[in-house]
């Protein structure tokens, strides 16, 4: 499953400390069983996820808020992307030394085009200033946690983000 594989990879990951999984909650018991089934050595919880994506990173940041420091590396990876390497986790946390967010990146090699409500084109950006979010993304903790405050204070705002790097693009233009 590819949830082992994502698993096995952060429990290996020597940068990484702990590992929450955001999930279904009827899903939880069966994290707890494939840690042990998979001997996964780092502490793992299992949380529940919430309706939308930002919910769930949501739930996390409120588990998270009892445990961690403002300081301390938080990585989302979205398991939706198993071929992830140890490489791409562990430049990811070194980076968070120059910088406070950090988003995977992949250039394209597609024309995007952009459309109005309608369907109707309205723009073809310069395929060379874009590129494809992935995952993982990595944040301080302090950061991804005011962002998240901050958006929560809007109405409906968990409905307007895809992912967490956009939210604190939002809500703290400082941070680069």
């Amino acid at each position: 499953m590819i949830i082992e594989h994502v698993l096995l990879l952060f429990n290996k990951c020597e940068k990484v400390d702990s590992i929450v999984v955001v999930c279904q909650k009827d899903k939880i018991g069966f994290v707890g069983y494939l840690a042990k089934k998979l001997q996964i050595t780092k502490p793992l919880h299992a949380i529940r996820g919430g309706k939308e994506r930002m919910d769930s990173t949501n739930n996390a940041i409120r588990y998270l808020k009892k445990k961690d420091n403002d300081s301390d590396n938080i990585i989302i990876h979205d398991s939706a992307r198993p071929f992830l390497s140890a490489d791409v986790i562990e430049n990811c946390i070194e980076t968070l030394k120059k910088y406070d967010a950090i988003d995977v990146v992949d250039e394209t090699k597609d024309t995007i085009v952009e459309v109005d409500g309608k369907g109707v084109l309205v723009n073809i950006p310069k395929r060379a200033n874009l590129r494809l979010g992935q995952t993982p993304q990595a944040f301080k903790f302090g950061i991804l946690q005011k962002a998240f405050s901050e958006a929560y204070k809007k109405e409906n705002c968990h409905l307007t983000f895809t992912d967490d790097c956009g939210v604190v693009m939002k809500f703290l233009l400082e941070v680069k």
